[in-house]
């Protein structure tokens, strides 16, 4: 069977939205937000109308994880991830910015978090599988440096932090305000 031809049956809650019920008290015949989707009249979720797709021709490659951010100056960055490539869209075609070609399967996703750091917003991609990734979308990409993990499964950012998660306990927290350096590292929590 090709990939993508599984059905799952989902029971769809047939309450429609109700965003004005805190979470934790809403009922499961109801969604909290449905931001790109309604119920339809025979109760299938649906693409809601109005949108479309990004972009008519893709980078080649099955893309594995997009981001959107602003850069410092206010402008508009989009970022894309194949298992082999990164690339960034300028409005009108995709640009390859990959440094090094990556290696990563279609099984281990992208993962990105912005990053503002000494005045620049940069992107951080990790992976899982390949050296952890870092640009401002604008130029290529390069490998973190410093002392992070070499591949990491998750990035996040708190407090002007990078946390990079190494492996289900190990999770690398870098200096303040300096992606390059995961100088704190959180023992296992088994």
């Amino acid at each position: 069977m090709a990939s993508g031809d599984i059905i799952i049956p989902v029971n769809v809650p047939m309450g429609g939205e109700r965003g004005d019920i805190p979470e934790h008290q809403l009922d499961a015949n109801f969604f909290r937000f449905l931001q790109n989707f309604h119920l339809d009249t025979k109760g299938r979720l649906t693409l809601r109308d109005g949108y479309e797709p990004f972009v008519t021709a893709g980078p080649g490659e099955r893309i594995q994880g997009l981001a959107y951010f602003k850069n410092e100056s206010g402008v508009d960055r989009t970022v894309a991830a194949t298992s082999t490539k990164l690339f960034s869209w300028d409005g009108t075609s995709w640009t390859d910015r990959t440094n090094t070609v990556m290696t990563a399967s279609t099984l281990q996703l992208s993962r990105w978090q912005v990053f503002a750091e000494s005045g620049v917003v940069k992107i951080i991609h990790v992976n899982e599988k390949d050296v952890v990734q870092t640009g401002t979308g604008a130029a290529a990409f390069a490998d973190l440096g410093g002392t992070p993990p070499t591949q990491s499964i998750d990035v996040t950012a708190v407090a002007n932090r990078v946390l990079l998660l190494k492996g289900p306990d190990e999770v690398r927290i870098s200096d303040f305000n300096n992606s390059a350096v995961c100088s704190c590292v959180q023992p296992s929590v088994s």
